[in-house]
Order: structure tokens, then C-alpha cells, then sequence
């Protein structure tokens, strides 16, 4: 069915000055300016044909900017961004959402990558700090209870003064991508206007869409991050099952994650009696997370808990379930940010610091009957490496630049040789990329450049060449196992 509605238009009114000084504060990480667009304002929306539900009144995309106006003018706590545009033009739009500034994070977040200890030693100083959550909304165009979900949890924390909201607002900042496929939303399809299915080109990073995305989770690193799907009957709330990528500190993830999808859990069976599948407990195979080609996956990289949950119905139910899941995540992370927060700079600190991962404690195994857990084993990272910039070492100069802004793309640190050095018989120039392996974000660069990783045998002959093509097909890296002292300058973009 095509249906065109007229957006209703937003009441005008300002912030008062003190406000507005008051959100530029709290605001002022990672945000692009207010954008115009056409002739006029992000909000001033000219309707087109859309595809809404057919299982219920679903918000049509160009209703959503002159919603998500009003809630801006009107509420204190909400900032609303434009992020990027679409491969068909549209804009992604950003909700913040938070009481008041970032208190002592801001701190911490300058800390935790450049020196991890140091941050950690922050957390235990600071009496009033609010940790990052991030939730994606709509990536699969067609799944139309997410982003309804999205708007009513927006409304909620814009406008409620209950003990729960209040405790939320106190301890987190909200970061909703309010519709990730805008694209798909429109015409009523998983797809974005290039009919590419954006959950799982998180490795590719082809698309206009993954790119702001996966930017806010770099500059943010959320504790957090939440990606809304549909539909499994019953409702599907990960962490997944074999076969696991063995670069996450999956000790660490599984710590709060778990636990935090027990959280939602109970608060689906409290509020709307859904019985609820935790893969990680409850399958013995399925969802897995070794292939980071989706955005729950891809985030675990960067330290955040990261669930993708799936809803069982297509009509408003599944809009209540996922409201009801999320404000359980949100309710464990305000209750346990410290906890989190510091094992998620843990995983930067193991990084930066070249120790070793750990094993996943007895007491998270005995959650699962499933004996594939015992067999999660630990990464002997290298020391680094080497990537010739030129030929003939290199076969494709090219494709190796994009490989390495790729990475920096990525929050993954790269860096030249300054001198020539040699590795076994071979002699490599001054100039050549080095990307050592003691940094914070280790797993994420050695999944990248894995050369001598297992493939599970249920992934063949997919590999990482696949997983991240174009960007490794064609280019040549060798691993420096054992660390030589070669003098490199950082740098931030490949010629």
C-alpha cells in the first residue's frame, strides 16, 4: 500500500539563552552543525509516496524530522542531529538525549585509548559521570516497530520525571539513530536505495549509512549499544552462539552482556509476559558473532556491550517489546556504569599494554549446557604488521592506501617507518606501514589483517578477504612476530 501523509508542523519556539549555552556544552562532542536542507531546515520535510506497515499505523518517514522537532523545541533534555544522508538523499538523524553535561566523562574519554590505566584511576575519583548509549533504529528498512520504538523511548526521556526516567537522564546520555535505513523505510524494503542490506555491511563499510554510523560509534565508543531488528519468534536477545570470533575480550563482553540481556529478559516477561531466547544460553548454534558484518558485532570492537534484538511481532506488540527491552538495558547500565565502563577500558588497556586475553570465567560456562563454549580459545597477537606501501613489494598500492585509511577510518592506529629495517630476507623501505599490535584496539586491526587465523569450517571459503573486500584482496602484509625496534611516525591519512 502507498500512502502519502502531510507532516504536521512543529510548534515554533526557542530555548532560553541559558539552555541553549547549556546544551552547546553538553553537545559539543562528535556533532555536525545544524543542516539545511533544500530550502529550508532539516525539519521542513516535502512529503513523498511511502510504503508504511501493513500490520499497523506506523510513522512514515516524513513525519519523523517535524516529530522529532517538536520534542527538541520542547524538551530540554533532546538535541537532534543530522548525521549523513542516505544513498538516496535523506537525512540520518541523531537524538541525544541527557540531563545536564557529561560531568567527569569527558575525562575519562580523553584517557581511555591514549592511556587506558590512567582513565581506569579517573573512574574511581569521579562522583558524577554519565557513560554513552547508543541505539540503532531502522537499519532494516521494513522492520517498522524499531523506529517506533525509537521515537516513543525519545518521548519518554524527553518529557517523563519518574524515578526511573530521572535515574536514566542521571547516568547515561541517549544517542538514538532514529531511522538508520531512511532508504528502506520509504519504500517499504530491508534495503537502502543501492539494495544493499545495511546489517551486514559493517566490514564492507560501502554505504553512506554504515559509514555515519560506524563514525559515532568511534568518536563515542558507547558502553552500550543496542541494534533494534525484527522478527524472531520467540524474541531474540544476543550475545550469540558459536562460532566466536576469538579477537573480542570476550571475558570482558560477556561479563555485562549477558547479564544485561537477563535484564531485559525480565523485563519483557514483568511487563508483557514474552518469553525470550538468550542465544548464548539457550542454542547450541545460530546467531553467531565471528563474522563483525553487522553493527552489534562491529561494536563489540570498540568495547561497547552490544546486543542485536530481534523482535517476535510485526504489529504495535512489537513496538511494546522492543520499548520494554530497551528501558531494561537502560535500567542495568545506569545501575552498573562503573562496573562497565571499567572493564570496557579494561579491553584498551589489555590493548595498549600487549597483555593477554582471558579465558571466559567457570561461572559465565555454566550458564550454557553447551560444551562449543569450552572451546573458545585465546589470540597470540603479534607484534605487529608490516604493510609495503610500494612495489614491487607491494602487488596493489592502491588498494593499500584505501586498506590503511580503512583502518584509521576505524580508530585503529597506523604508522610509517621512518628508515629502512628488514624483516627475515627481506628489506623493507623507509615508508612502509607498520601497524603495531600493542593498542587499545587490537582486536578489531588483527581481524582486519588476520593471516593466521582458523576459518570456521561453517564460514568457507568466506574469510577475511571476503569479509573486508575490496580492502585485502590485493594487498600484501607480513606478520612481525616477535617486536624489532624500528623508528614510525603516527600518521592519519595513506597517500
Amino acid at each position: 500500500m502507498i500512502q502519502i501523509k502531510i507532516p504536521s508542523v512543529s510548534s515554533s519556539g526557542q530555548y532560553p539563552l541559558v539552555a541553549v549555552m547549556a546544551i552547546a556544552l553538553f553537545f559539543g562532542i562528535g556533532f555536525s552543525d545544524t543542516v539545511m536542507s533544500g530550502d529550508g531546515a532539516w525539519w521542513d520535510v516535502v512529503p513523498e509516496q511511502e510504503t508504511p506497515s501493513q500490520y499497523y499505523d506506523s510513522i512514515l518517514y516524513s513525519e519523523i524530522a517535524p516529530k522529532l522537532r517538536e520534542i527538541e523545541v520542547n524538551s530540554n533534555r533532546v538535541k537532534i542531529n543530522v548525521i549523513g544522508k542516505s544513498a538516496g538523499g535523506r537525512h540520518l538523524f541523531l537524538a541525544s538525549v541527557s540531563s545536564g553535561n557529561l560531568g567527569g566523562y569527558q575525562t575519562v574519554q580523553k584517557k581511555m585509548l591514549s592511556d587506558p590505566e590512567k582513565a581506569q584511576n579517573a573512574i574511581s575519583k569521579l562522583s558524577d559521570f554519565k557513560v554513552p548509549v547508543v541505539i540503532l533504529s531502522g537499519i532494516g528498512g521494513n522492520e517498522y516497530p524499531t523506529v517506533d520504538a525509537a521515537i516513543r523511548l525519545i518521548e519518554t526521556l524527553a518529557y517523563q520525571d519518574d524515578v526511573d526516567t530521572k535515574t536514566i537522564l542521571e547516568n547515561l546520555v541517549v544517542l538514538v539513530v532514529v531511522v538508520g535505513n531512511p532508504d528502506g523505510r520509504v519504500q517499504g524494503k530491508l534495503e537502502n536505495a543501492a539494495s544493499v542490506d545495511l546489517g551486514t555491511d559493517f566490514t564492507k563499510q560501502t554505504q553512506p549509512e554504515t559509514k555515519a554510523i560506524v563514525s559515532l560509534i568511534t568518536e563515542w565508543n558507547p558502553v552500550v549499544f543496542l541494534d533494534l531488528r525484527g522478527f524472531v519468534n520467540p524474541m531474540l536477545i544476543e550475545p550469540g552462539t558459536p562460532w566466536h570470533n576469538p579477537n573480542y575480550e570476550y571475558d570482558l563482553y560477556l561479563k555485562w552482556a549477558f547479564y544485561e540481556a537477563k535484564a531485559m529478559e525480565s523485563a519483557l516477561l514483568s511487563q508483557m509476559g514474552l518469553v525470550t531466547t538468550i542465544p548464548f544460553r539457550d542454542m547450541p548454534s545460530g546467531p553467531d558473532d565471528w563474522a563483525p558484518v553487522r553493527p552489534a558485532t562491529y561494536a563489540m570492537y570498540h568495547g561497547a556491550y552490544a546486543h542485536t534484538i530481534q523482535t517476535p511481532s510485526e504489529d504495535e506488540s512489537g513496538v511494546d517489546a522492543l520499548y520494554a527491552a530497551v528501558w531494561g538495558a537502560l535500567k542495568y547500565a545506569s545501575a552498573n556504569k562503573v562496573g562497565m565502563l571499567s572493564d570496557q577500558i579494561e579491553m584498551f588497556r589489555r590493548g595498549a599494554l600487549d597483555l593477554p586475553q582471558q579465558l571466559i570465567p567457570e561461572y559465565l560456562l555454566n550458564e550454557t549446557p553447551y560444551e562449543q563454549y569450552n572451546e573458545l580459545t585465546v589470540v597470540e597477537f603479534p607484534a605487529a604488521y608490516v604493510i609495503p606501501s610500494q612495489a614491487p613489494l607491494q602487488k596493489d598500492p592502491a588498494a593499500t592506501a584505501s586498506l590503511v585509511n580503512l583502518m584509521l577510518f576505524n580508530g585503529i592506529k597506523v604508522e610509517k617507518s621512518n628508515e629502512t629495517f628488514a624483516l627475515g630476507s627481506t628489506t623493507y623501505p623507509k615508508g612502509t606501514y607498520i601497524v603495531w599490535m600493542d593498542q587499545p584496539k587490537r582486536g578489531l586491526a588483527n581481524t582486519i589483517l588476520w593471516t593466521k587465523g582458523t576459518i570456521p569450517a561453517v564460514y568457507p571459503p568466506l574469510g577475511q578477504s571476503l569479509l573486508w573486500w575490496p580492502y585485502v584482496v590485493n594487498v600484501s602484509a607480513v606478520v612481525m612476530d616477535a617486536l624489532q625496534d624500528v623508528k614510525t611516525t603516527v600518521i592519519n591519512k595513506a597517500n
